[in-house]
């Protein structure tokens, strides 16, 4: 059977349903007439195994004369009968003569609704209907022609446990939608547990959104029934925010500033530091605080508590990045301009090339070092500087620590203690206790609040 389709031409599929639909209009005068006679003219035979009293002839006849289907040469499995040596219609081990009858009974049957209404396709076989374009343009196109009937041009649905549609493709899937109200793509998922939308790259962001329009965000997301006291998204990981960050509810945890070791010696997580100066900007325009292990007692300096290492990526590199990403950027953007022009043109695609990406995003990303216990000269960190944060290293031998106690820097390097002198508080203070600590040095957690 498939080899009797795939003899079709793509291009001329509805001629066939066409000429069907004439044999079944114009009974006997176009049986004459296919054949290039007059009303009551006997057919000529074009296929050896097609003889003029099989039911079907004149249609089968007349796809061979309108050049829609060819036939077998005779010999082999087909032998030639002398001495027209006419053609065979049927593969002899592929299509039998009750499977092609039942395709062209089908045909006879549903011919009205295949040209002008729907046709339907059934099979158990792995592929219903497979349509191929060697050409540009479009392998399948759906249109629906009145507006405003609440047509879909294509829609597909499945079973539970069957895909409603796989798309697989070197540009995978394109939408828009011209309607003012409606989105290009609309997803919703019933089943528990299972998402709207699920974006996965193995080489570039799983999801980015992006808009055209200034007055726009590029990313709306609502709690159901617009909520505010429900949290509406959860990242699993670091939030990198290249702009400005506006909040108008609450915040929870602590605050840290990017901050760079200038000093001597190592530092470490629970480091009271003090500021030296200031580096070059790490992100924006935002200057890095140089800093140092804080080693006088009530330093005025005093500027935060070591959360973590981090990864600061050079200038030159992140300089690279920004010219690559500018570059592909573009490409992309002519890259759907020659698409666009051939789409309204008709013609093949202008091929734009596309540049590779060879620094990562992760490569020039800010971010901890989970590995890394210290940091060296020269070494960036993560500071508190407000917030409740799990841990200060205290040294209980100027004085016993209670919580709620102020603490400021101690002449014990990196250490913070008691403030048993108030008056020298001012601009020293680190924040408050959190714990009782009565003796020895060790590790508490601490109310950064500089003041």
């Amino acid at each position: 059977m498939s080899s009797f389709i795939t003899r079709f031409n793509h291009g001329r599929l509805l001629a066939v349903f066409a000429l069907t639909l004439a044999l079944l209009l114009s009974g006997s005068t176009w049986q004459a007439q296919a054949q290039g006679g007059t009303p009551g003219s006997p057919l000529v035979q074009r296929f050896q195994d097609v003889p003029d009293t099989y039911l079907f002839a004149p249609f089968i006849n007349s796809l061979y004369d309108n050049a829609i289907v060819g036939g077998y040469p005779c010999g082999g499995n087909n032998p030639c009968v002398p001495p027209a040596n006419l053609p065979y219609f049927l593969p002899s081990d592929n299509v039998t003569r009750a499977q092609l009858a039942k395709f062209l009974d089908n045909g006879r049957q549903k011919i009205g609704n295949a040209i002008g209404n729907s046709l339907v396709i059934t099979t158990s076989n792995f592929v219903a209907l497979s349509v191929s374009n060697s050409s540009g343009g479009y392998a399948v196109r759906g249109s629906c022609i009145t507006a405003g009937t609440g047509c879909y041009a294509v829609s597909s649905s499945a079973n539970t446990g069957s895909f409603a549609g796989v798309f697989e493709g070197g540009k995978g899937v394109f939408a828009a939608a011209a309607d003012a109200d409606r989105p290009a793509v609309y997803a919703s998922s019933a089943g528990g547990g299972g998402w709207g939308v699920y974006g996965l790259s193995t080489s570039s962001h799983g999801v980015q959104a992006k808009t055209s329009a200034s007055s726009s965000y590029s990313l709306w997301v609502e709690a159901a029934g617009g909520d505010l006291t429900t949290s509406s998204s959860y990242v699993a990981g670091g939030l990198f925010v290249n702009g400005n960050l506006n909040v108008s509810g609450s915040k929870t945890g602590y605050v840290v500033d990017i901050m760079q070791n200038v000093g001597s010696e190592a530092l470490s997580q629970g480091d009271v530091v003090v500021i030296v100066g200031s580096s070059a900007p790490a992100q924006g325009t935002v200057p890095v605080v140089s800093v140092k292990k804080a080693s006088s007692a009530y330093d005025t300096g005093v500027v935060g508590v070591v959360d973590q290492v981090l990864q600061v990526p050079s200038a030159e590199l992140k300089a690279q990045y920004t010219s690559e990403q500018a570059a592909i950027k573009a490409a992309l953007t002519r890259r759907d301009a020659a698409e666009l022009a051939a789409k309204e043109s008709g013609q093949p695609m202008k091929a734009v090339l596309i540049p590779q990406q060879t620094i990562s995003d992760k490569a020039v990303a800010i971010e901890p070092l989970a590995d890394a216990e210290a940091v060296a000269t020269g070494g960036y960190i993560n500071a508190v500087t407000l917030g409740s944060y799990k841990g200060v290293k205290v040294d209980a031998s100027f004085g016993a620590i209670k919580a709620g106690d102020l603490l400021v820097a101690s002449s014990n390097p990196g250490y913070a203690m008691k403030a048993g002198e108030i008056s020298k508080s001012n601009g020293a203070v680190i924040g408050k206790a959190l714990r009782d600590f009565p003796a020895g040095t060790g590790m508490i957690p601490v109310m950064v609040s500089l003041k």
